[in-house]
């Protein structure tokens, strides 16, 4: 199963220690494995069907969308197949983190 950076998203390869998109600290451990077939909100260019494939069944991202493209370009069925799944695959689910509060400068 993939590794995934838990701030941003990003796949991140084995045994890294950092996310290379944000620089979140990842130490090799497993930080986020997605629960379902989701179109994630980090990673996607048009509607993330691609990127929620490849994040679901730990597929390398590039070879999906070429696969895509290639699928595409051969038959109009790619075109239908993406729309089927942009419709049918539920966006992924984003919590909203608060800030902390300023420091107070009481004097």
């Amino acid at each position: 199963m993939a590794i995934y950076c838990e701030q941003c998203g990003t796949e991140l390869g084995t045994g890294a220690n950092f996310c290379g998109k944000c620089g979140h600290k990842a130490n090799g451990k497993r930080l986020f494995v997605p629960a379902g077939l989701v179109r994630p909100q980090a990673g996607r260019m048009i509607a993330g069907v691609c990127a929620g494939l490849s994040r679901y069944y730990g597929w390398e991202l590039t070879v999906v969308r070429l696969v895509a493209v290639i699928t595409l370009f051969c038959s109009g069925a790619g075109f239908w197949v993406y729309v089927i799944g942009w419709i049918v695959m539920p966006n992924e689910e984003v919590t909203m983190v608060a800030p902390p509060p300023p420091p107070s400068t009481t004097s």
